[in-house]
């Protein structure tokens, strides 16, 4: 189905539900840039929506690595499993229906990148939690849009000596309007990347 060595997998390629959230193509791109995983990596996808992070990761991290996408709405966990299926990728992703941080008790002790896209106001916890599983030298990636999130996320990854990097995206896409095209935007997403030190 995605037949190209590069991650950016169209949106209209997933099947979506309305109410579950998809990582849109361009955020999708620059947040799995900054996971730095390689293949054979284990990685987590918390809040997994429709799966469209854990199955780009599923494709680089390869049949020698395992993706975990953690997702407490057991209906993101169906059509996560369904495109999954669709892309190819379902024996190399784990599904788990359940909340994180308590679903990351269900995972090996030491994970190569954990992607934060949704947090149920646990943000803080869920970090912590992540922090104490990750490899040293390796990342925490988070897509954030609320303020309070963003300050939570970095007063917390700087308590823990991450070394950090913040980048703000605000996509445009280009669409039809009469005999030409206008960019209809996207909300800012702040993408926080935290290396463990």
């Amino acid at each position: 189905m995605w037949s190209y060595r590069t991650y950016g997998i169209p949106d209209e390629m997933f099947d979506k539900l309305e109410g579950i959230v998809m990582t849109k193509e361009e955020v999708r791109v620059i947040s799995i840039s900054k996971m730095r995983i390689r293949e054979g990596d284990v990685v987590v996808d918390i809040g997994c929506g429709t799966g469209s992070i854990a199955i780009e990761l599923a494709n680089i991290v390869g049949s020698k690595g395992v993706v975990y996408a953690i997702d407490r709405n057991e209906k993101a966990i169906e059509i996560a499993k369904r495109n999954a299926t669709r892309f190819g990728v379902d024996r190399v992703i784990r599904f788990i229906h359940g909340e994180a941080p308590n679903a990351l008790s269900l995972l090996p002790r030491e994970l190569d990148a954990v992607f934060i896209g949704g947090s149920s106001g646990r943000l803080d916890e869920i970090i912590a939690v992540a922090f104490d599983r990750l490899r040293y030298g390796r990342r925490i990636v988070l897509n954030l849009t609320l303020l309070e999130n963003i300050y939570t996320a970095l007063s917390i990854m700087k308590k823990l000596g991450m070394k950090l990097e913040v980048v703000m995206v605000q996509v445009a896409r280009g669409e039809p309007l009469g005999y030409g095209l206008f960019l209809r935007g996207g909300n800012p997403v702040f993408i926080i990347a935290g290396e463990k030190t």
